[in-house]
C-alpha cells in the first residue's frame, strides 16, 4: 500500500513538467553560444590549415639571425635554400614546391648556445585568406651538444594572397 502514494506522487510531478526549480537556470543546450573576443596572445580565429615539413633542424643552418620567412615563387625559394644549406656539404638538392599551389613558410630562430634549442610551428590558421602561423621555441633538459645552433623550421601549405602573421606561443 505505501508503494501507491510514492507512484501517485511521481506521477504528479511528471504532469507538471518535472517538479524543476523555476529559479533554475535552463538546460545548456537552450543557452545560445556567446563568441569569445580574440585576446592578444591567445589563439587567433580561422580554421587549420595542413601543411608539410619541408625540413626541421638548426645545427647546420646558414641563417644566422631570426627570421620569419614567407616565399612564393620559385627564384625566392631557391635564394633561402642555398643561405640555409650554405655550411652543409655537399650541399642537398633544393625540395621540390609547386609554387602554383604551394607556398614555403620558414621560422630561424637565429644562434642559440648549445643544442637544447628547438623550433616549431605547431598550427596554421587561416581566416578570410589571411594565415595565422603559430611557432614555440622548446629548451629540452638533460645534456646537450654544446655549440652555437640555429633551430629552424620549414613547411609548406597551400598558396594564398593573403597576409600572414606569425604568433610566438
Amino acid at each position: 500500500m505505501a508503494r501507491i502514494p510514492v507512484v501517485l506522487g511521481f506521477a504528479v510531478l511528471a504532469a507538471c513538467g518535472g517538479g524543476g526549480d523555476p529559479a533554475m537556470p535552463p538546460p545548456a543546450e537552450a543557452i545560445a553560444p556567446v563568441p569569445i573576443p580574440t585576446i592578444p596572445g591567445m589563439t587567433p580565429p580561422g580554421t587549420p590549415v595542413g601543411y608539410d615539413t619541408v625540413e626541421r633542424s638548426g645545427v647546420y643552418s646558414g641563417v644566422p639571425a631570426e627570421r620569419l620567412v614567407v616565399v612564393r615563387d620559385a627564384p625566392n625559394w631557391m635564394a633561402l635554400w642555398t643561405q640555409y644549406t650554405a655550411n652543409v656539404m655537399p650541399q642537398p638538392a633544393l625540395p621540390a614546391v609547386d609554387f602554383n599551389t604551394k607556398m614555403v613558410i620558414g621560422v630561424f630562430l637565429g644562434a642559440r648556445p648549445d643544442g637544447c634549442y628547438s623550433v616549431a610551428i605547431t598550427q596554421v590558421l587561416q581566416d578570410n585568406g589571411n594565415l595565422s602561423v603559430e611557432y614555440s621555441e622548446v629548451r629540452s633538459q638533460g645534456a646537450c651538444i654544446q655549440v652555437i645552433t640555429y633551430p629552424s623550421h620549414i613547411i609548406s601549405v597551400p598558396a594564398t594572397s593573403g597576409t600572414v602573421q606569425f604568433l610566438r606561443i
